[in-house]
């Protein structure tokens, strides 16, 4: 059997400390068809750190044309970032070959952003002339861009730049007040100023004689490290349209040092069909605690999705850490020669941690996913009841598609036989309003009824499994939203001026299924979203002999 197990805590520890860790295989490029002559620099290794949906991406602008990018990157100090983060860094000289022209280099930059495609954790860095570009123009196109270090330069009058958070090197005042202006920002001590109704537009100030790679370490720690941004108003990984009409969304960025959190990477072949891949992440204060005290909460990706993108994007680690539970991450879907799970595998993950960590409470397993980690959360609450108290989709209701290991109507309609109310669980249900709506049929045809869209089919479903009557769906007339007479219904507004539309169905004096409706949002992973989830999840447990769900206000 191979069982290999990597824990990463000590690594990153050491690298934050400023141990050395060599830069290996930092690999040079040129990038072609945009218009200006850029290099391309990588670590040419696989990722062990992050999903390569969040790593950082850096556009350099520097004080004038450079001849050797690789002397960019010692001057910043980079190669232990790039090598750690799998970070990428793009050299850009200016399209003149000279210097830096707020038309020809807005439009190299705009090229570039197409060759990215998908944009989520893009920053910016400037020195001399290069900080006065982009103060002066891409501070003022910066709608994708995560963050900002500007070294030196000036700005020309009073802009209207983007909402972006930023790092000044300097003591230049105009360009100073030209990002506290643009974050809204109140000056808050120790050289930071913070908008105080969205913290993450900050930007923090430096004037003493630091080098660059000073610069660019304490920029990491103070600004770049604490947030990405992608777009999700629509579906975020569709692409990008570079003319953007908006700011995208900031999102915290998972620094497990700073959570405390022990992550391991495990390869095992439970089920003798192959290795399985997981992450493990527990919060360092629960690795002794006591016997079947902590619950579980396992993380299910979306399609094709990178292993580790629920627990970078969802939100669910760093409630691991606040709310004190484990979590786990499959790559339940099988890739780069890894076995596919399927439901049994899923189970057979779970029953391991709950061997292998006496501290796990059997009681309190939930499974959460997007997509079709969201469809697989779904059969698993219909498929492995008896297993888990909870179950909470993001953007993944109910099909009919063998590679979401959903079943068939036959097999779902017997495990509804079989239960005959009697096996009940907790679900809850979100879904972006620009993604699909639970009061959303698809168009009848021949004369034939219109059907019932893939939210609707889960929440159906899940109540048939609980004995629930639920009454007529897909009637706006008894909610708009949610097509259904719901019960608790609120709408919550968040920070990043989405609503929550919450709605909930009872079984007598039981809550068992809840529905949110995020407007206006796309097809993913929301922070915000997470921290519901977990206040709902976390009311169920099921007793270990009788296997009956039990409810605790």
């Amino acid at each position: 059997m191979n069982n290999r197990i990597l824990t990463l805590a000590a690594m990153f520890l050491a690298v934050f400390a400023g141990l050395q860790l060599s830069a290996q295989n930092l690999k040079t490029e040129t990038v072609d068809g945009v218009g200006a002559k850029v290099w391309r620099i990588t670590a040419d290794r696989p990722s062990t750190y992050s999903d390569r949906t969040v790593n950082p991406v850096y556009f350099i602008y520097y004080n004038g044309a450079v001849s050797d990018p690789m002397s960019v990157i010692r001057n910043f100090g980079m190669e232990r970032h790039i090598d750690s983060y799998l970070a990428t860094v793009y050299v850009v000289n200016p399209a003149n070959g000279k210097s830096y022209s707020p038309s020809a280099d807005l439009e190299v930059f705009y090229k570039l952003e197409e060759q990215l495609r998908v944009i989520n954790n893009l920053k910016l860095i400037g020195k001399g002339t290069g900080a006065t570009f982009i103060n002066n123009v891409l501070s003022l196109h910066a709608e994708a861009v995560s963050g900002i270090l500007t070294i030196g330069g000036s700005v020309n009058g009073k802009l209207n730049p983007v909402v972006v958070p930023t790092y000044c090197a300097g003591r230049n005042k105009a360009v100073v007040d030209h990002y506290i202006r643009a974050n809204h920002a109140l000056e808050s001590g120790g050289g930071v100023w913070k908008n105080p109704l969205h913290q993450m537009e900050r930007i923090y100030v430096n004037g003493s004689p630091f080098s660059d790679a000073e610069f660019f370490m304490d920029a990491w720690d103070k600004i770049f490290s604490h947030n990405y941004r992608f777009n999700n108003y629509t579906t975020w990984y569709n692409g990008t349209d570079v003319r953007h009409t908006q700011p995208y969304e900031l999102v915290s960025y998972v620094m497990f040092d700073r959570l405390h959190i022990r992550r391991n990477i495990v390869e095992q072949n439970l089920c003798g069909w192959g290795d399985f891949l997981w992450y493990e992440y527990i919060p360092e204060d629960l690795l002794n605690a006591s016997k079947a005290s902590i619950p579980l909460v396992v993380m299910l990706h979306g399609n094709t999705n990178d292993p580790r993108t629920q627990a970078e994007t969802s939100g669910f680690v760093e409630l691991a850490s606040e709310k004190h539970f484990m979590a786990a991450e499959l790559e339940w879907q099988g890739r780069d020669n890894y076995a596919a799970m399927g439901l049994d595998g899923i189970e057979a993950v779970i029953r391991h941690l709950l061997e292998k960590y006496p501290q796990a409470d059997p009681s309190r397993v939930y499974v959460t996913g997007l997509s079709a980690g969201g469809m697989n959360t779904t059969s698993m609450c219909i498929f492995k009841t008896n297993l888990i108290a909870a179950g909470a989709s993001m953007a993944g209701g109910l099909i009919n598609d063998a590679r979401f290991n959903t079943g068939t109507s036959s097999s779902i309609d017997e495990q509804i036989r079989r239960y005959n109310g009697n096996m009940e669980v907790a679900y809850l249900l979100c879904s972006g309003t620009n993604d699909g709506r639970f009061t959303d049929t698809t168009a009848a045809a021949d004369g034939q009824p219109a059907s019932k869209g893939w939210l609707v089919s889960a929440v159906e479903t899940i109540a048939k499994l609980n004995g629930m009557e639920i009454g007529e769906t897909c009637n706006p007339s008894l909610d708009p939203m949610f097509g259904m007479a719901v019960r608790d219904r609120r709408n919550i507004s968040t920070m990043d001026d989405l609503t929550m539309h919450e709605g909930t169905l009872y079984k007598g004096d039981t809550p068992l299924i809840r529905m949110i409706a995020l407007e206006p949002y796309g097809h993913w992973n929301y922070k915000g979203a997470a921290r519901e989830m977990w206040e709902f999840m976390r009311h169920y447990s099921r007793d270990p002999q009788t296997k009956k769900l039990i409810y605790r206000p």
